[in-house]
Formats: structure tokens, C-alpha cells, sequence
């Protein structure tokens, strides 16, 4: 199976191409770019790039993968709408993968517990929690102190902040990297999905931006 993976859920603008079956799954082509605020002038030109780097049409495509929160309100508004789009063109079905696990998914197999902390304003963050490979937390957002709180030695915390949390003693923190979603783990839970048949539907997905709008980000 052939997957067209998206995401705008950051200030990272990412596009790849992956395929695979329930044993193996292989990064064919990918592309990302850093830029704030051009999500919607660059996505679909990510696109093409990709699709004609690997020689690989619309045809060959079986899926489309896109990040569905949290993050960016704009960024998650601009990936999820071009993937709808594309997925209509292709007339293929769509899959969404929540950004936090995507952000675990390269450290799961390495740290018993993950914190994944994603900023959503001045010391406040988006919260998941991951023990033993299973999600405890997510959906929440929490302050700044909540989430120092609750580290336990030997944690492994992933943060688009890290100097916010300084050196926490017997804590293990990323650098900013990899505090952000990467396209390949996002096509990797995605082609998961996919796999399962677990799609959605295209007439009402919305992206889960975990609370209200409250401002430009």
C-alpha cells in the first residue's frame, strides 16, 4: 500500500510519500520545510515534488495520511483541507493520526515513560503521556507547572520548549527537533491505519484542536 502523508500541524510544513505492508513499512520520498505562515502557499507544492521525485502518479496512491491535532489552529485548518481535497481528486479514503503520538512514535520502544509537550501558548502545552506503549494522557492541556510536576526520574520528555524546562534533574529532554512531529513517523501510524481499514469520514472530520481558538498561531 501506497500513502500520501501531510502535515501542517506545526511551524514544519511536511510531505511524504511511504509505503508498506503489516511487516514493513519504507519511506519512499519525503520533504519538509521551517517556514511560519506559508503552509498554504507551499503544501501543494510539496506535493508535486514528492509525486514526480518518485515517479508516482495519483493512480498509485491508495491513501492520503494528515495530522489532525493539536497544534497550529491555521496549520492543522490548511493540512486537513488539502487532504480532504486530494483525497477526493484521488478518490482514495483518508487517515488521521493525532500529532502527539506521531511525536512519541521514534521513542517508544526506548523509554518506558514519554511525556510528549507541545506548546499551545506562553507556558501552557498540549499533553500526552505514553507508559509502557500505551497512552494514559492526552487531550489535555496543561500549565507549565502541572507538567514539571508530574516528571518522575528516567521520564524522557519531548518538547518543541525545552528551554522553558531548563535542566531538570533525572529527566531526560529533547532538543526542539525532536519536540516536533516527523512526516515519516506520521505515514508510519498512518499506513497503520490504513491497514486496518480504519479511515474517516471525509464529510465530517474536523480537525481536534484540544480547546478554542484564541489568536493568530
Amino acid at each position: 500500500m501506497k500513502l500520501l502523508v501531510l502535515d501542517a500541524s506545526t511551524s514544519i510544513c511536511g510531505v511524504a510519500l511511504v509505503e508498506g505492508n503489516e511487516s514493513e513499512i519504507k519511506l519512499i520520498s519525503s520533504i519538509h520545510l521551517n517556514i511560519n505562515n506559508a503552509h498554504s502557499e507551499r503544501m501543494m507544492l510539496l506535493v508535486e515534488y514528492v509525486m514526480q521525485q518518485s515517479s508516482i502518479s495519483s493512480k498509485d496512491i491508495q491513501a492520503i495520511a494528515v495530522t489532525i491535532g493539536p497544534g497550529s489552529f491555521t496549520g492543522l485548518r490548511i493540512g486537513l483541507s488539502v487532504a480532504k481535497g486530494l483525497a477526493f481528486s484521488f478518490k482514495v479514503p483518508l487517515v488521521t493520526v493525532p500529532t502527539l503520538e506521531a511525536i512519541a512514535l521514534p521513542w517508544i520502544d526506548h523509554y518506558r515513560r514519554i511525556w510528549v509537550a507541545l506548546t499551545s501558548r506562553k507556558k501552557e502545552y498540549y499533553i500526552a503521556f505514553f507508559e509502557d506503549h500505551n497512552v494514559l494522557i492526552k487531550g489535555q492541556v496543561w500549565k507549565f507547572d502541572e507538567l514539571e510536576n508530574n516528571l518522575l526520574q528516567g521520564d524522557l520528555l519531548l518538547t518543541d520548549d525545552p528551554i522553558s524546562f531548563g535542566e531538570l534533574s533525572g529527566i531526560h529532554t529533547s532538543n526542539s527537533q525532536d519536540g516536533l512531529p516527523n512526516v515519516f513517523s506520521v505515514g508510519k501510524i498512518g499506513l497503520t491505519k490504513a491497514i486496518a481499514g480504519i479511515y474517516a469520514d471525509l464529510d465530517n472530520v474536523v480537525p481536534d484542536y484540544f480547546q478554542g481558538f484564541r489568536g493568530a498561531s
